[in-house]
């Protein structure tokens, strides 16, 4: 088309004087685009305007509101409204001034001359589009909650609009041009249309500000809630408790004051997130209603987030990964990798094409960068339009970069999150069929945690880690090509620099690497001895053993330190690599250029330096690409070695008995038997195939030559002393043992049904007692449960219990007393219906009223024709047995009906003799006062007269005045400001002001060399030097200058790096020491009331993230706010105007990321407590394997293992597409000032050093932003730690340790042992009633006092008071006539010996245990050992003092445990010595021993006993009788018996009558 034709088109083509213009789109005249290109311009802007208006116009469909709103979505739409009518005002506005436009070109100022048909189509579309508009914001205005528009909708309107909106800035700047003279009413009509056009963007602002600013409102209108109905910022801790975790994920919250509960209640579910449309896919828009749901608040558990889309769910990509797992050979080096490469593999690859366009687009920026400041550089080269061509291809470039990294990022992620769902469910699916040795043997339950936790997570990972490995070289080379394209050989200078870097980097990586997992063993060693703090803390309260436990936790922190403060060091060399080398590259890059004769250029420059900030990224990465891949290697292999470990298959195991084969020499079937055990020798240890290399170790059988056969129904019993084996034979039952050679048969339906199984150490779950009895019941077969729990004594304890059976357990039963766990796991084991029920010494911990009921009503009666097999020392339930079973050494020594096996035996008859006087004259108090948990029982007992107003098995509301465990302290919203000036406190306010000191020194000095370069290669001239004919040029000078300014920046690079970690050291020193002081002296009530695992995960998680990962986000957040403001104010101090053009964009950011902040919060919250639970479900699972798979339920909990894999995984999905989703905000925020940076450096003819520093320093805002959001959140998160250790600094109330007398006793105190109580009172609470009330009592020296009583008598808190572990409120205590108020703990404690009933041992050696502080003897430990008949079981461990004796004497059995406790007592050599029911889990033999080895020992001590049998204390001195905290009677025990209304007699009577009741 020759120019000529256009002049239809547009006659302003034409020149004055009637010659054709060669420049269509630019004037070079006028400085300026051509009058007919603008026109074009604004025609095709208002189409594209007016087609997505019109689109609306037809789209809004009307609608009935659904109902009321909440208040928070009410305060949205006031302000959204708000928000339309201003945008309606504008677009009318705008319509007048088009249309004056238009009449006063065309009819008032005759300037129709110029008009062509572009002309007469720009104003018909232009008006037509805002008339359109004004009618579309109309009708939002007047009706937006009754329309179907949503946050796409709004954004895709906006971005319409935003075509129209850079026409009217080039107008602007057309009729502001000095050589622009257009009318003064034109130009007024312009100014104010562009001011409207600025308006509609605050409209828009105010739109997003009412998705984020209600959030405050929304919060204050909350009704104010109770702590465990708040949530902090970051989240749980992955060892909470799993019941509060539970309840926070799945429990429905209170809505809040004035709204309908139905609001929330029937608000509909997300469901899977809608991908449908292209924009809504690209742009993330999809996460919108997640977005908003948090923004509202309304995101408080797993069920608020997406669904799983169906291709991301775990239990499918885990069936496959089993199946893979199954067909593949398990012999191969590399079966696991193997396996994963083949179900993945092919995605992966494909992903690879992403990352590699990914990889090019990015390089493409530093291209654009050089063209566009040559364009500016040279002028007269290029016509002025090509430089916007290249500016707008730089935005374009930029955003399609970091879109497609954002969504290449996206799908890895996704694939990772598949790769990890189906490792944890193939983990934990092993771990239900892994035998239980070879477990034990290969790992402990807090190794499989980490198995499921954190190698699952490191395999996942390296998803992204491959590519990388390919990636990373590809993309150096691309950058030393485009480096040499710019500066030749130059670059080999920097690039030398960096090459020498890279193994330094990977030397300190792996010396980090090397470090971090020293520390995680100090750590893990650490945590471990608080944990046998917590789980002894009575223990050690008692020895008065603080200082020592502190001094053993002291020393191992001071190793755990020593590797933290290498490691701090280390990363600061990192991090001080990290912030230079792109310094450093560039000022060797530039002084080898210059040395080499070059000329530096703005292009060059800031090409070069935009191309460093490429390259150091993945030079930075290499070293810990290749940790990281080396870490997911090993973790693959610690995984593959747990798939390969043995699996229990019960089909092998057992013999069908059915259709047996048929004995030796006979042909008889007995179909009649339930358990048939012929030859069998069993073993804990697998023996060693013959066939495999390396030394073979003949292993010792535990149970030997066993011939058993039991007959359908009947009621075996099986006794035997400590260790004869067994709790071995039961669990040889339900094939827990290796089977060395011969035949356990069962029925083909027992080998489908399994076993009621009640094992020896009580397995409690954390939950409800009602989940722990219905276990994996459905609801559909509970008709059983109430005779259930009458037949196990359970209903009374259930009306106590403040929820009755929804009364939460703690971990390990925690809350409850040991006879009712006891109870619990029998009601659970008879409420599965089992026809074959084990029972491993249920009646131990029980008083003889209630083992006697329990025996008749629910073993005889409600079992009535179950074959029951059931350990027990009480000889008079054996009597009622079908048959007797007497284990000794692991062999089966007699067995038969009991009136033939008991006379048998003489041992035996000793002690049936003694349970004939008084085998079930138990006291009748059980086991809820003991000292493990004495405190707990009366704690969680309501007032009686709440008892009444409960509904069946109590339960009711929850009283929370009564509540023992309370619910943990959690803050809302962000972390206080307080909280950070704690952290500042810990760190010293000269080291924090350094800090921040080096910061800023660092940051600008770095902003420095970047704008003298841009000076530099501005101002640099050429002079001619006439006397040597050459060209004389500064550039020594600038070179000079530059690397002195860079030197300096290194200078302060190096002390930030530093300062900082010492900094980080000196804060976590003082936290852990603050913390460790506080608990080892907390008061007991709080040790009661605080689950062990929730002050362990202050020890573990938070005193952990201290240490690492808050320095190292604060690190990085503080860096990111320098950085952010440095870039700032480079770009306003090079183009003033940029901040026209940051006072929208600033509070555009602010409400973005406030809006993101709120709904990340949440979903990180619920990530943590939804992780939680599968930590403590794979450790109760490793702790309660036997039970499990004895009563068949492994699918049950594989079933629930999914479950909370699912509820997890739904949390992590949420996280990455929020994270997503402002990344992709971030992304347009990024274009929008690079566009302005890039328009404004164009349209003020900036020179071009000053162009190429501001653009290539807005190229990196994108990235800024983003790591300081997500820095922020994080350093957030893990602040929340140090929030958690200052909640305990400042609530923890301290036992009074200090004495107050002048003068105290000397180190023979207490000479006598004379004990005085004069009008004791004790109550635990104030909320509390008093456990012990005028408690009046003299003990004479060397006087023998047994305590009896029934239960909550107040016993145990008799020996509280005289230990000082609670507070008397009135009344004295006296020891030798000193008041043991005004003595120092300490002291008191370390003079009085106690034996627990439970007994507590240290995983250390039996000296240690014998005597912590090291003040006995060799020859006395071995007097002590002897004394308490323990030298046999020294000489199984090894036969030295040193020998360890296990986690929690673990190498020991039960009774041995015991008389360690009493040989420790006996060291002490105490003049007063107290035993709390110390009997009551061991056999009579046992219990005798210890009597018989107090009175020869210690026959010039008090001795104080809280009796569990009564026959213990039944020649002591004296016996007191206690109810309801006072002493009802205290005389002789024949005196006592004597009377025969006493209270004395007639426990002894009721004991008899138990007794012979059982006979």
């Amino acid at each position: 088309m020759a120019p000529e034709d256009w002049v239809a088109l547009c006659p302003e083509f034409y020149f004055g004087n009637g010659t054709p213009r060669e420049e269509f789109i630019w004037d070079s005249t006028a400085d300026d685009l051509t009058f007919c290109s603008q026109a074009i311009f604004h025609t095709a802007a208002h189409a594209v305007f007016l087609i997505v208006t019109a689109f609306y116009v037809g789209r809004l469909e009307w609608r009935r509101p659904s109902g009321a709103g909440s208040v928070m979505r009410n305060a949205e739409m006031r302000t959204v409204t708000v928000s339309w009518a201003l945008r309606f005002f504008v677009s009318l506005a705008i319509l007048i001034l088009h249309f004056l436009a238009f009449i006063l070109q065309l009819v008032w100022l005759e300037d129709h001359s110029v008009f062509g048909l572009i002309s007469y189509a720009e104003f018909p579309v232009s008006l037509l589009a805002w008339l359109l508009h004004s009618s579309v914001t109309f009708n939002l205005t007047r009706r937006h909650s009754s329309l179907q528009v949503d946050g796409s909708d709004s954004l895709l309107l906006v971005l319409a609009w935003c075509p129209v909106f850079v026409t009217s800035t080039l107008t602007l700047r057309s009729v502001l041009l000095p050589r622009h003279s257009p009318n003064r009413v034109h130009t007024l009509i312009t100014i104010v249309t562009f001011a409207c056009q600025l308006l509609y963007i605050t409209a828009g602002v105010l739109e997003l500000y009412s998705s984020c600013i209600f959030i405050e409102d929304s919060r204050n209108r909350r009704i104010s809630r109770t702590p465990s109905e708040s949530s902090s910022i970051e989240t749980g801790d992955p060892e909470e408790t799993a019941e509060e975790d539970q309840r926070l994920i799945n429990e429905t919250p209170e809505p809040p004051s004035g709204v309908d509960p139905s609001v929330l209640i029937e608000e509909p579910k997300l469901g899977e997130p809608r991908f449908w449309g292209p924009l809504r896919f690209f742009l993330f828009l999809w996460v919108d209603p997640l977005m908003r749901r948090g923004a509202n608040g309304r995101l408080r558990r797993a069920d608020d987030l997406f669904e799983m889309p169906q291709k991301l769910r775990a239990d499918q990509h885990a069936e496959a990964l089993q199946r893979e797992l199954a067909r593949n050979a398990k012999s191969s080096k590399y079966y696991l990798p193997q396996v994963l490469i083949r179900l993945w593999g092919l995605r992966w690859l494909l992903l690879g094409v992403m990352k590699f366009a990914y990889s090019f687009l990015q390089y493409s920026s530093p291209l654009f960068v050089n063209v566009l400041v040559e364009t500016i550089e040279n002028p007269g080269k290029y016509p002025e339009y090509v430089g916007y061509l290249y500016g707008f291809g730089l935005i374009a470039v930029n955003l399609i970069s970091n879109a497609v990294q954002l969504h290449y990022v996206f799908q890895v992620e996704k694939l990772a999150m598949c790769v990890r769902g189906a490792l944890v469910d193939t983990v934990y699916g092993k771990l239900l069929r892994v035998h239980s040795s070879a477990l034990s043997e290969s790992m402990t339950s807090g190794q499989v945690v980490n198995l499921v936790g954190t190698d699952c997570q490191k395999v996942s990972e390296n998803c992204q880690y491959l590519h990388q490995l390919w990636a990373l070289p590809l993309q150096i080379a691309v950058a030393l090509f485009l480096l040499y394209q710019q500066v030749g050989f130059a670059f080999i200078g920097g690039l030398v620099f960096t090459i020498l870097l890279v193994p330094l980097n990977q030397l300190l990586a792996s010396k980090i690497s090397k470090q971090v997992e020293e520390n995680l063993k100090q750590r893990d060693s650490r945590v471990k001895l608080m944990g046998e703090a917590l789980s002894a803390i009575r223990v050690i309260k008692f020895h008065a053993w603080e200082k020592w436990f502190s001094e053993r936790v002291g020393a191992v922190r001071t190793k755990e330190m020593r590797t933290v403060k290498v490691i701090k060091y280390l990363d600061a060399w990192c991090v001080y690599f990290w912030a230079t080398t792109p310094l450093i590259m560039s000022v060797l890059t530039f002084t080898t250029f210059v040395m080499m004769g070059g000329q530096l250029t703005a292009a060059k420059v800031f090409t070069c330096l935009s191309v460093f900030g490429l390259v150091i990224v993945p030079l930075n990465a290499i070293p810990w690409i290749i940790t990281g891949t080396v870490e997911a290697w090993i973790s693959a292999k610690r995984l593959q070695t747990f798939l390969k470990l043995s699996e229990i298959d019960v089909k092998s195991y057992y013999a069908i008995l059915d259709a047996p084969p048929a004995r030796p020499g006979t042909n008889e079937r007995n179909s009649s038997s339930a358990i048939t055990i012929r030859q069998g020798n069993f073993t804990w240890t697998p023996q060693k195939d013959p066939a495999l290399p390396g030394p073979h170790e003949v292993i010792a059988n535990q149970l030997e030559d066993v011939e058993l056969t039991i007959k359908r129904g009947e009621l075996v019993g099986i006794i035997g002393r400590v260790g004869s084996g067994k709790s071995s034979l039961l669990n040889a039952i339900v094939a827990e043992m290796y089977q060395v050679d011969g035949l356990v048969g069962i029925g083909e339906h027992d080998l489908q049904d399994g076993f009621g199984f009640v094992p020896q150490d009580n397995w409690i779950q954390q939950g409800t007692v009602l989940s722990n009895t219905q276990f994996a019941l459905p609801n559909s077969e509970m008709e059983r449960y109430r005779g259930v729990i009458e037949a196990c004594a359970l209903e009374q304890d259930l009306q106590l219990l403040p929820a009755g059976d929804l009364t939460q357990i703690g971990e390990h039963g925690v809350t409850l007393s040991g006879g009712q766990k006891a109870r619990i796991a029998l009601a659970r084991a008879v409420m599965q219906d089992k026809a074959i029920i084990l029972m491993d010494d249920p009646l131990s911990a029980v008083d003889a009223q209630v083992a006697n009921h329990i025996f008749e009503q629910c073993i005889v009666r409600l079992l009535r024709g179950k074959t029951r097999l059931f350990v027990t020392h009480h000889v008079d339930f054996l009597r009622s047995a079908d048959r007797v079973i007497v284990m000794k050494d692991g062999r089966v020594v007699e067995h038969g009906p009991p009136e033939r096996v008991l006379p048998r035996l003489p041992s035996l008859v000793e002690v049936d003799d003694l349970s004939r006087k008084d085998a079930a004259a138990t006291d009748e108090s059980e086991t809820d006062e003991e000292i493990a948990v004495g405190e707990n029982a009366l704690l969680s007992r309501a007032p009686s007269e709440a008892v009444s107003s409960r509904s069946k098995f109590g339960r009711k509301r929850k009283n929370k005045t009564a509540q023992l465990v309370q619910d943990e302290q959690r803050e809302y919203g962000t972390v206080k400001l307080s909280v950070y000036q704690q952290y500042w406190k810990a760190v010293g306010n000269f080291w924090a002001v350094s800090v921040f000191a080096s910061l800023i020194a660092m940051q600008a000095s770095y902003n420095v060399t970047d704008w003298w370069l841009s000076y530099w290669v501005t101002h640099e001239k050429d002079t001619f030097d006439p006397a040597t004919n050459t060209t004389v040029t500064d550039a020594k000078y600038y070179l000079t200058v530059y690397g002195a300014i860079g030197a300096g920046n290194s200078v302060w690079a190096f002390i930030r790096s530093f300062v900082f970690a010492y900094a980080g050291l000196r804060a976590a020193y003082r936290m852990h020491d603050l913390l460790l002081s506080k608990v080892m002296r907390g008061r007991m009530l709080f040790f009661d009331s605080t689950p062990s695992g929730r002050i362990l995960n202050r020890f573990a998680k938070d005193v952990t993230s201290v240490d690492n990962q808050l320095p190292f986000m604060l690190n990085i957040l503080l860096a990111c706010i320098f950085q952010l403001l440095g870039t700032l104010m480079v770009i306003c101090y090079g183009l003033p105007w940029f901040v026209l053009l940051l006072i929208p964009i600033a509070p555009l950011y602010y409400f973005i990321q406030r809006f993101y902040r709120s709904t990340s919060r949440e979903i990180k919250r619920i990530n943590s407590l939804t992780q939680s639970p599968i930590y403590s479900l794979c450790t109760e699972t490793v702790e309660g394997l036997a039970t499990i798979r004895a009563m068949r339920a492994d699918d049950f909990f594989h079933a629930r293992c999914r479950r909370l894999l699912e509820d997890n995984l739904r949390a992590q999905f949420a996280d990455m597409a929020a994270n997503k989703w402002l990344n992709m905000r971030l992304q347009f925020l990024s274009m929008v000032i690079v566009s302005g940076v890039v328009m404004i450096a164009l349209l003020v003819k900036s020179a071009a050093g000053t162009l190429g520093l501001t653009v290539s320093y807005s190229l990196t805002v994108v990235g800024v932003l983003n790591n300081f959001v997500t820095s922020l959140i994080e350093t957030e998160k893990e602040m929340v730690s140090v929030e958690r250790v200052m909640q305990y600094l400042a609530d923890i109330q301290e036992e009074k340790y200090d004495g107050t007398l002048l003068q105290a006793p000397d180190e023979a105190w207490p000479l006598r042992g004379a004990v005085e109580f004069r009008g004791v009172g004790l109550r635990y609470r104030e909320d509390l009633p008093a456990v012990l009330s005028d408690f009046t009592l003299t003990i004479r020296p060397a006087e023998r006092i047994g305590v009896v009583g029934r239960t909550g008598a107040g016993k145990s808190s008799f020996l509280v008071t005289l230990f000082r572990l609670a507070e008397i409120s009135h009344g004295s205590i006296t020891i030798d006539g000193v008041d043991i108020l005004h003595l120092p703990l300490q002291q008191l404690r370390s003079r009085l010996a106690i034996i627990p009933q439970t007994p507590s041992l240290f995983d250390a050696s039996i000296r240690d245990n014998l005597d912590p502080l090291h003040k006995a003897s060799d020859a006395e430990l071995w007097s002590a050992i002897d004394m308490c008949d323990l030298r046999g079981a020294v000489d199984k461990l090894g036969g030295h003092l040193d020998v360890l004796v296990g986690e929690n004497g673990r190498k020991l059995s039960l009774g041995q445990k015991q008389l360690v406790c009493l040989a420790r007592a006996l060291l002490t050599k105490a003049r007063i010595i107290c035993l709390d029911e110390a009997t009551a889990s061991v056999d009579y033999e046992t219990d005798r021993l210890i009597q018989a080895t107090l009175r020869r020992a210690c026959s010039t001590s008090t001795v104080i006993t809280i009796a569990h049998r009564l026959q213990t204390v039944m020649d002591y001195d004296r016996i007191v009788v206690m109810s309801e905290g006072r002493i009802v009677e205290c005389d002789t025990p024949e005196n006592l018996l004597a009377l025969p209304t006493s209270h004395f007699a007639m426990l002894h009577q009721q004991s008899q009558r138990s007794g012979s009741a059982t006979a």
